[in-house]
């Protein structure tokens, strides 16, 4: 958990360490982490939760020297794998309206935004878009090392 509280503190809009723990010890989640060559470092992470068939994504996050390098793609395609094999048949996930880079990543994988929520952050103001993606059979394909781990606590 010190490496991603770590990461997390070396971003712009980084998660507290007790938001970390949550995420950790969500029943029902899923947490994934990017690990680089080399020493091992981690350079990314990403959590999320089910419920019955349908999971929210919560939180994409890539340090900076290893962004645009498919790192948060290979995050989001394992956590799809991971929900496919979970039963999944729905994800959702709210973005900033500002992060075009998420965005974009979104549109990539065929997520649909379905709703706004006005104001949601407050760091700096900005709208959430809520965007959904039914979910099937997608194939894991990466070259980046991605560990995993299910809280399956009812």
């Amino acid at each position: 958990m010190a490496e991603l509280v770590a990461l997390e503190q070396d971003l712009e809009s980084g998660w507290s360490a007790g938001a970390v723990r949550r995420e950790i010890d969500r029943p029902l989640g899923l947490q994934l982490v990017a690990y680089g060559d080399g020493a091992g470092s981690v350079i990314g992470w990403c959590c999320g939760f089910r419920v019955e068939k349908e999971a929210e994504l919560m939180r994409i996050a890539v340090v900076e020297p290893e962004r645009h390098q498919g790192v948060a793609s290979a995050l989001l395609a394992q956590f799809e794998q991971e929900c496919t094999e979970l039963g999944v048949s729905s994800i959702f996930l709210e973005v900033a309206e500002a992060n075009m880079a998420a965005r974009r990543l979104y549109a990539r994988f065929s997520y649909n935004q379905v709703g706004r929520r006005e104001n949601y952050y407050t760091q700096p103001v900005d709208d959430a878009l809520v965007m959904n993606k039914m979910i099937s059979g997608i194939p894991g394909n990466t070259n980046i090392q991605v560990d995993h781990e299910h809280n399956q606590r009812p």
